[in-house]
């Protein structure tokens, strides 16, 4: 008894028996009526067929209880997107330049920054921050956001309208974190800034550009502004 009791726990198991059983009575069910057309009596095929039909279905119903409540069984999650760094940033830069086109606006770099003022975040950002950030930023950019590092967000475009776009979207990111700041204390020892970079339609590098985007970062946190835009 012992040794069937692993038997009834498995439910795959008992569905496939199950649903052999139920084939079987069904088989044994034509061959009753064919019996019961060629003579008078057919009691051995009715008999085997009632049975059959009885005991798959305690077969799929042992199953049913076998098997976990919906709530228990395990969902794989869904794989997470690789999160892209500075060197992809850089070829995406470097794509950018290669097939940009007179007429088609210059390639332009926006570098977001977050500083912070408490010592409890240490060098990182809390991860409320950076989703806003990388939210704002999937939300009204025409490109992929690129983690220049653990306080730096980047999205590169060429489009006619680059430092306009680029501009809009500072200005909403700004507005967003100052929402933020009246509802999360994650938001109140935090200041961003956003540095643009922009190529001015001569020789440039993937390099040159992240290096003005920085530059550009830094003369705003110098000048206490908000956002700084440089043409390379």
């Amino acid at each position: 008894m012992q040794r069937a009791l692993p038997f009834f726990e498995d439910a795959e198991a008992l569905r496939r028996l199950g649903t052999l059983y139920l084939a079987a009575s069904l088989a044994a069910m034509a061959s009753f009526y064919a019996a019961l057309v060629q003579t008078d009596s057919a009691q051995p095929p009715a008999l085997a067929a009632a049975a059959g039909v009885g005991l798959a279905c305690l077969l799929l119903r042992l199953s049913q209880k076998a098997a976990p409540p919906a709530a228990e069984i395990s969902v794989v999650p869904p794989r997470r997107v690789a999160p892209l760094y500075q060197e992809d940033l850089l070829l995406h830069l470097g794509q950018l330049l290669y097939q940009e086109r007179p007429g088609q606006g210059g390639v332009g770099l926006m570098l977001v920054t977050v500083q912070h003022f408490d010592e409890k975040y240490g060098g990182s950002l809390p991860d409320s921050v950076a989703n806003v950030v990388r939210g704002a930023l999937f939300r009204d950019a025409d490109s992929r956001v690129f983690e220049v590092d653990e306080r730096s967000f980047a999205v590169a475009e060429c489009r006619p309208d680059a430092a306009q776009h680029f501009d809009r979207i500072a200005r909403e990111l700004q507005r967003e974190f100052h929402r933020r700041r009246v509802s999360s204390p994650d938001f109140e020892s935090m200041r961003l800034t956003v540095g643009v970079a922009l190529a001015g339609g001569g020789p440039t590098s993937p390099g040159d550009l992240l290096t003005n985007a920085r530059t550009a970062t830094r003369l705003a946190e110098a000048h206490g502004r908000e956002s700084f835009f440089r043409r390379v």
